[in-house]
């Protein structure tokens, strides 16, 4: 929907002006997103922006660059759901702020099939980032939550039966998602869609599940299954595959690859289906990743350039010991956070229910050893048997994502949730990624 809105004129009597059209266009695709456009004569600014908000408020702000060409184009970003706001151009000149006049534009509606949140903070706390996400079950999309847990973007991406991993790109400009591909079908994809709404591209990644990340030049990571014959039975076992921007693949492990220390044993997990890799993590510092096999209640680090195999914690198979002896460090791994000297991890529980938590050890890499530091169990008790998330913040709370229980907890280093966003029955949420503003690049 595009709205022509009448000639804005601002002046000072010191000559500077601008002179400026301002054309509101709607997302087909997003729709609480507008694109304001801006054209005609404009001189001696200092600054320009695009001021808009719920009823008077006009609290939010679209950046615009006023050293470009005009026309000058920007996407208002993070306006909730089924919301009616207005919008107007504000310029700077000489010191002084000028303002047109407002004007009335209403988002779409969030899908009927879209869980509803409910955010419950605790007395004087606040929850201060967005949260990038996937939804599963009843809906699939891709959807941005805001500080009150209200939807502020959404896509349900054609070509994605149930999305994955949701991150921003590295340029600030989309949100990238993957198919979870939890059945583990040979097809996979990508799809990038702008954050204006202005463009969806999907991009093949053959036999992706559950993750991805972006490197800075623009190669993307990600899980891919990898099947093999075992016995005169076909397995899907996992891989961390690399695909370049020219679109080439490669295969930087496999888990077949390691079957000196990981060897595969029949009957464990899901029938045909083997090491199930769920989680992974690029370790700059260290050109390496972590990847989380959910099987085997283990975690690995894989060095990036030769596909080696530097350490397995946790399990059977463990390189590392607790303090005190045993091996046992969790029960069915789903996502984890490197801190450097230890490591926060999403603890699904047994498959039989059992109670989901996270734990964080401390790493001694030298002696092959953890001490357990800190871990969180939600009361009442959460079981997520599938999915499921962690990030350690700046701040040193904690993000946990109780995936099927449909509850994000941010969790305080004393071990007490200083809010908890919750779904209506239903309502399951996939891996979160916070982040402080839609306005990313």
């Amino acid at each position: 929907m595009r709205m022509l809105v009448p000639f804005v004129a601002l002046s000072t009597a010191c000559g500077p002006a601008a002179s400026l059209d301002l054309d509101l266009s709607q997302s087909e695709l997003v729709p609480t997103v507008f694109t304001a456009t801006l054209d005609g004569e404009a001189s001696g600014l200092e600054d320009a922006w695009v001021e808009f908000g719920l009823d008077d408020a006009f609290d939010q702000v679209a950046p615009l660059d006023v050293d470009a060409t005009l026309p000058w184009s920007v996407p208002l970003l993070g306006m909730k759901s089924g919301s009616a706001y207005q919008a107007r151009i504000a310029v700077q000149v000489d010191g002084e702020v000028h303002t047109g006049r407002g004007h009335d534009i209403t988002t779409g509606s969030v899908p009927a099939e879209f869980p509803d949140w409910t955010l419950d903070r605790r007395e004087g706390e606040a929850m201060d980032s967005l949260m990038v996400a996937g939804i599963v079950g009843n809906a699939n999309a891709a959807v941005v939550l805001d500080t009150d847990g209200d939807y502020v973007w959404w896509v349900e991406p054609e070509g994605v039966d149930q999305v994955g991993r949701t991150i921003p790109s590295r340029d600030g400009s989309s949100l990238l998602m993957v198919d979870l591909n939890a059945n583990a079908m040979e097809a996979g994809s990508m799809v990038r869609v702008s954050l204006d709404g202005t463009d969806n591209e999907t991009i093949s990644l053959p036999n992706a599940h559950h993750e991805l990340y972006e490197h800075e030049d623009g190669t993307i990571a990600y899980l891919a299954n990898d099947p093999a014959v075992v016995g005169g039975e076909e397995i899907t076992g996992d891989s961390i595959v690399e695909r370049a921007p020219d679109g080439t693949t490669t295969v930087i492990w496999s888990a077949w690859d390691t079957q000196d220390r990981l060897p595969y044993e029949a009957g464990g997990g899901q029938p045909g289906h083997w090491p199930h890799a769920n989680a992974l993590e690029y370790l700059p510092d260290e050109d390496a990743y972590l990847v989380s096999l959910l099987f085997l209640d283990t975690i690995l680090r894989i060095d990036r350039g030769t596909g080696s195999l530097d350490w397995i914690m946790g399990g059977e198979y463990s390189d590392f010991e607790l303090v005190g002896g045993g091996t046992d460090l969790f029960e069915r791994t789903h996502q984890m956070h490197w801190q450097g000297d230890s490591i926060v991890v999403f603890v699904n529980g047994d498959a039989q229910g059992g109670e989901s938590r996270i734990v964080e050890y401390a790493v001694d890499e030298d002696a092959f050893e953890v001490e357990l530091l800190w871990d969180y169990w939600p009361d009442p008790g959460l079981s997520c048997v599938s999915l499921g998330g962690v990030q350690r913040l700046d701040s040193g709370n904690t993000l946990a994502t109780f995936s099927y229980s449909g509850e994000i907890h941010e969790v305080t280093p004393d071990g007490e949730a200083s809010w908890t966003m919750s779904a209506s029955a239903g309502g399951v949420i996939g891996y979160v990624t916070p982040v402080d503003s839609l306005y990313m690049d």
